[in-house]
């Protein structure tokens, strides 16, 4: 019975030899891996997962495959599935914050080495998003995209109000004044606003406010200059009605006249500007694209303009960024993967399809512009316009400090804005309760750890000395 058993094994090795010889090959039998890309189901993926492939082919003269899997791009669950040996080989984030908890976490791989050797490192990249991928001074992503803001404008509603077309730096005090031209009420009872939205963060920094001395061990976002910011910010909505309240939004999304996220409620028409990125020319390029094919015009005819700003410029920038889980299985083809980010191919096709900003700056700045390819479509014309560029001279990712963690400061302020946009708090109230908050829980953190507490005292004495 037992030389039965072993014939019948033996033969049955045998057979399943030659299928897997002679049966038909299937399209991936010959990769070296597939790795594994936990993202968001943008259509733009598809093309870009395409190029990787022709990429990685022509680079290293074999094939590999890739493939998203977005019903698990979420912070906890990467985590998770990594540790328990199960998780992706790349996973995308956004921002410092999201890389301090990756880091935390123990999940993410330092890449400095890597990219310093294959030519993928942060020199290539915007400075003012390197807090997006790098953290005491080592790197652990690269970035797929960098969004940064400017102020858009639609050129009907300055037209019907006799108002040219912004150009050239501006202050808000002179926003103002054109801001109160373009803000009405309209047929229906609906009012039209001048701007729909802007962060009251972007208006603190423009004033020599800054969330942290100088090495992070205090919190001192209740200056006077970030009072009289955010004090600016608040007038605008409910002093000069230039701007919609959250009530604003609320109610008339309630009534049937507005509704949805910040892209359409711009497209409706009521609202003459909107500090945004680029990628909102995705929308608006499908839509005109829609349009088209009805036989109709394109329903917007945009414009770009700088941001007006306090007493200097200053924006907000991030970065999206993929990382490496440290349990992949595939880290070397990861790696590349990662080297993949920092190519022409790769680069040119972001800037092609508005997704933002490439990160690597000299596809952006070069002979060819911001974009290659065919134009965007009429009224979209300023997709292109060198002001992103322009932009990202003075574009910053959030302020941190090592003692307490960005997220953390991230939440509380989440946290504040929303009792000051509901009126609970005033300007003031809420900039000392957010500060006051991000204050106690630097002590707690220094107090409970000593490795913490002795980088504090270190930091401490540098600030005194300073």
């Amino acid at each position: 019975m037992k030389w039965l058993f072993t014939i019948i094994f033996a033969v049955a090795v045998l057979l399943a030899v030659i299928a897997n010889v002679t049966m038909p090959k299937g399209e991936h039998d010959d990769v070296v891996c597939t790795l594994v890309w936990a993202t968001d189901e943008n259509p733009a993926r598809a093309e870009q997962m395409e190029l990787f492939r022709m990429w990685y082919l022509d680079k290293y003269h074999e094939k590999i495959d890739i493939r998203i899997d977005p019903l698990n791009y979420d912070f906890s669950k990467i985590v998770v599935q990594s540790l328990s040996g199960a998780g992706p080989d790349l996973f995308d984030y956004f921002g410092c914050q999201a890389l301090e908890r990756f880091i935390s976490s123990g999940i993410i791989l330092d890449v400095t080495d890597e990219a310093n050797a294959h030519g993928f490192n942060k020199e290539l990249v915007w400075e003012g998003v390197w807090a997006s991928f790098v953290s005491n001074g080592r790197q652990y992503a690269f970035p797929d995209n960098v969004a940064n803001y400017t102020l858009i404008y639609q050129k009907k509603l300055f037209h019907d109000a006799g108002i040219p077309y912004p150009k050239g730096d501006w202050t808000w005090d002179e926003f103002l004044e054109v801001a109160k031209k373009l803000s009405h009420p309209r047929e229906g009872g609906m009012r039209q606003f001048a701007l729909l939205a802007v962060s009251p963060m972007t208006l603190i920094y423009q004033n020599d406010a800054h969330m942290f001395t100088t090495e992070g061990t205090r919190c001192t976002f209740d200056s006077p200059q970030a009072i009289q910011a955010l004090q600016f910010f608040e007038d605008m909505r409910t002093k000069y009605k230039v701007m919609p309240t959250a009530a604003d939004l609320a109610s008339q999304a309630a009534i049937g006249g507005w509704g949805g996220n910040e892209p359409n409620l711009f497209a409706t028409g009521y609202f003459a500007s909107v500090l945004a990125g680029r990628y909102w020319y995705i929308g608006f390029a499908r839509d005109a694209q829609q349009a088209i094919a009805q036989g109709k015009p394109s329903p917007f005819d945009l414009g770009v303009a700088p941001v007006p700003y306090f007493k200097h410029q200053w924006g907000k920038a991030g970065a999206r960024c993929t990382g490496i889980s440290r349990t992949s299985k595939h880290v070397k083809y990861a790696l590349r993967f990662q080297q993949y980010l920092a190519s022409e191919p790769y680069n040119r096709q972001i800037n092609r399809t508005f997704d933002a900003l490439a990160p690597v700056k000299k596809y952006c700045t070069g002979p060819q512009g911001i974009a290659d390819g065919a134009p965007p479509l009429p009224g979209l014309e300023g997709a292109n316009d060198s002001i992103w560029v322009t932009a990202m001279k003075y574009a910053h990712d959030a302020e941190v400090s090592p003692f307490i963690p960005a997220y953390r400061v991230e939440l509380l302020w989440t946290e504040m804005s929303q009792a000051f946009d509901s009126g609970d708090l005033t300007a003031e109230q809420m900039l000392r309760r957010f500060t006051s908050l991000v204050n106690e829980e630097i002590q707690r953190n220094v107090k409970r750890h000593p490795a913490l507490h002795a980088q504090y005292e270190v930091s401490l004495e540098k600030e005194r000395r300073q």
